[in-house]
């Protein structure tokens, strides 16, 4: 079973390649710069689930990290300056309200298939990295080596973004907001819509399982660089990285 997992990795990413090859060379660099000028020894990878209004959120200023998706709906990072912003999945678009993200962010990490749905003027003036989607997700694909060239995503863009930060030298990544638990009446850190009330319920098994075991593979991928992922977050059910109380780590320092 694992040496067809391999074949089809193999097969998915030589067409991946290819287009990286003759469209997309520039995105190496583009990664490739990032890393050279990270400076901090952490960053955070912050999920939208309801645990986040338990914590204080105020303790990130001045640190990296990630938003995605809506998460210009979460009142912390609103009216502020936030490091980095990704979001992978093309039904995020729906949910901006101007078509573009409400997020500011010095840095954009945007699936390829956003730019033509974007605002013209939003693409020319943001900092923004392209990447393309790794087919067949983390749970088959693991870590992907070579963002520039595609990026394994999942159930949760927060998949991508680890990657992105492990791929960027961040010897510590801390989860945070992934709580894979939609059974609650509140399953996000802010309100939604009946539809995506029903869509996170509709796929929360699948949710649970497949980022379970795409940490599990990111986590086995990222110690044999003396890399480590933490769970900071409270409760939930992403139960396959080591947890650490999300107080702590600043008492530390």
């Amino acid at each position: 079973m694992k040496a067809l997992k391999r074949a089809n990795a193999g097969l998915y990413f030589l067409p991946e390649y290819l287009r990286f090859a003759i469209g997309h060379r520039q995105r190496r660099a583009d990664f490739q710069a990032l890393a050279a000028n990270r400076r901090r020894q952490r960053i955070f990878i912050i999920g939208n689930g309801p645990s986040l209004k338990a914590m204080n959120l105020d303790q990130l200023h001045g640190e990296d990290y990630f938003l995605c998706n809506h998460a210009d709906r979460i009142a912390w990072a609103q009216g502020q300056q936030n490091p980095f912003y990704i979001a992978a999945d093309k039904r995020v678009i729906d949910g901006y309200a101007n078509g573009a993200p409400a997020v500011r962010a010095n840095v954009y990490f945007l699936e390829e298939g956003f730019k033509p749905l974007l605002p013209a003027d939003f693409v020319r003036d943001a900092r923004i990295i392209w990447f393309a989607s790794a087919k067949g997700g983390t749970q088959n694909r693991g870590l992907s080596t070579h963002p520039w060239i595609s990026v394994a995503g999942g159930q949760t863009v927060l998949l991508s973004a680890t990657q992105i930060a492990l791929f960027m030298g961040y010897p510590e990544i801390f989860i945070l907001g992934c709580d894979l638990n939609y059974t609650t009446p509140e399953p996000y850190a802010y309100a939604v819509t009946e539809g995506e009330f029903r869509a996170a319920r509709r796929d929360e098994d699948k949710m649970i399982r497949n980022t379970n075991v795409g940490f599990a593979r990111l986590t086995a991928g990222s110690a044999r660089h003396n890399q480590r992922i933490l769970n900071a977050g409270i409760g939930g059910n992403l139960g396959t990285l080591p947890r650490v109380r999300f107080d702590d780590i600043f008492r530390a320092t």
